[in-house]
């Protein structure tokens, strides 16, 4: 598996969240936590059932905002409410629930290899599924500052209705770390999508 596909959403959200806290909170003393809304999304790379997730963002949204270089905000289906504060050490730890959308998108036939989620699923029309669910997520070190080592991930449960009207529990818990030399490494990537009737 790709490991930057894996987490691409989280890698853009996670730089957009650091500038966006930056002003208010980087160089801020220790205190109360602040409460922004960010523009977090999710993409992930279910390789054992064939599927890519876009959690809070649509794929098509996407995509387009990836053919443009990624210009302006990100393109999320709504901002998510987050927690952060300032460690004694500088650092950013923040984390976040909300109910967003999500929709998983079946994997064109020439994968793997799996190269990127827009080009993996353009030969597709629409979702596999969609649906809604309950996101939580943690970071002990948002704006990177590699004064730790960085864990952060969470997880992504609800239920999702196919285009034959099938439902499907679904459930993608993970956990990414990026030690204090910038190496990126997936500790746990868990799916589990369950047919519910």
């Amino acid at each position: 598996m790709n490991k930057p596909m894996r987490k691409i959403g989280v890698a853009v959200a996670t730089a957009g969240v650091a500038l966006t806290l930056g002003a208010s909170t980087a160089s801020a003393e220790p205190g109360p936590p602040d409460r922004p809304e960010v523009d977090f999304f999710d993409i992930a790379l279910d390789e054992g059932d064939g599927l890519v997730a876009f959690t809070n963002i649509g794929r098509d949204d996407f995509c387009a905002w990836e053919a443009g270089g990624f210009e302006g905000p990100a393109p999320v289906a709504g901002l998510v409410p987050a927690m952060v504060k300032v460690t004694g050490q500088g650092a950013l730890v923040g984390s976040l629930q909300a109910d967003v959308p999500i929709e998983l998108w079946q994997a064109d036939p020439d994968t793997p290899p799996f190269i990127s989620p827009c080009e993996d699923t353009d030969e597709q029309e629409a979702p596999w599924a969609t649906g809604q669910v309950k996101w939580t997520g943690h970071d002990n070190d948002f704006d990177g500052s590699l004064t730790r080592t960085n864990v952060f991930g969470g997880t992504i449960r609800g239920t999702v209705v196919d285009v034959d009207g099938g439902t499907w529990r679904y459930l993608n818990t993970f956990r990414l770390q990026i030690n204090q030399d910038g190496e990126f490494r997936v500790v746990v990537d868990k799916f589990n999508l369950t047919p519910t009737g």
